[in-house]
């Protein structure tokens, strides 16, 4: 599998050798120069290979600021293992091990955003979010994080729990205005394709779950596309052999999405133990016609 980085073009996994991890990089600023001095087949050069002889499932690229210079990193992927490289060429490439317990065998997981932090400061930091067999997880120029409160459906005990040998059919990506990051998994004994869409709210701080009222709603992939005034957008292929375009509207094929409300406090209802605190109370009314 391909992806850039520092405008160099990575081949991952080469198969035909079973060689899964290595790593072949063209010339800079080159799509399909792989022969030339700045190449992996350049004179004294050599292919990168990522840790053990597991096979790469993913990799991308982030960008973070530390102190007052800012980084351009590669980070690669494992089903149990995550790697950092850094550096812009043979000679200065240094390959770092951020983990060997959490990788990321769902490769359609894996995207990245730059989420703004600091309103009174004007900053932001670049993330990588992707989905392991523990759970989703975001890594930032500080380290691995998990995206804590979902805990269910990665519990072997939990009937909810996600069909693990299916895991590689889930599918994530960051919506293209909103800081939220979008999630389907295969949940239950034996299903093969996504069954449950969650949502994290980088704002809120928390998952909610998508129910779309309509036939075949969960995707097998999810793509990044432009329009000719470079707005971007996300679309997603439909098992149905369809293509929607993403949170755009209340409606799928016609049907209004199902929403759900959850109140943070209770109306008592006369019960002796009920215990709650009104703080504020809104009241709609429809006026009467005279």
């Amino acid at each position: 599998f391909p992806f850039m980085l520092g405008n160099r073009a990575m081949l991952c996994n080469l198969q035909t050798t079973g060689e899964g991890n290595r790593v072949d990089f063209a010339v800079t600023n080159t799509t399909e120069c792989w022969n030339g001095e700045d190449s992996s087949f350049g004179d004294g050069k050599s292919a990168l290979y990522i840790g053990d002889s597991e096979d790469l499932t993913a990799a991308c690229e982030i960008y973070n600021r530390l102190g007052s210079s800012i980084y351009s990193f590669g980070l690669f992927f494992k089903s149990h293992q995550v790697y950092i490289l850094n550096g812009y060429d043979f000679e200065t490439f240094s390959l770092y091990p951020l983990s060997n317990k959490i990788g990321c065998p769902a490769p359609q997981t894996l995207d990245t955003y730059q989420i703004f932090t600091s309103r009174e400061q004007q900053s932001s930091r670049a993330i990588a979010a992707w989905l392991s067999f523990i759970g989703p997880y975001v890594f930032d120029a500080g380290g691995l994080t998990p995206l804590s409160g979902i805990e269910c459906y990665f519990d072997p005990l939990d009937d909810r729990c996600i069909n693990f040998a299916s895991i590689s059919a889930s599918v994530g990506w960051f919506d293209s205005d909103f800081p939220q990051y979008h999630l389907q998994i295969p949940c239950g004994a034996g299903q093969l394709i996504p069954n449950v869409w969650l949502c994290y709210d980088f704002d809120e701080n928390r998952w909610y779950h998508i129910v779309p009222n309509c036939v075949s709603p969960y995707l097998t992939a999810a793509i990044r596309v432009k329009d000719e005034n470079e707005k971007e957008y996300i679309y997603g292929a439909r098992p149905n052999g369809y293509l929607m375009r993403m949170n755009n509207g209340t409606t799928w094929d016609g049907e209004g999405i199902i929403q759900m409300i959850e109140t943070g406090e209770i109306v008592p209802s006369g019960n002796l133990w009920d215990k709650t605190k009104v703080l504020r109370l809104k009241i709609f009314v429809i006026p009467l016609a005279e």
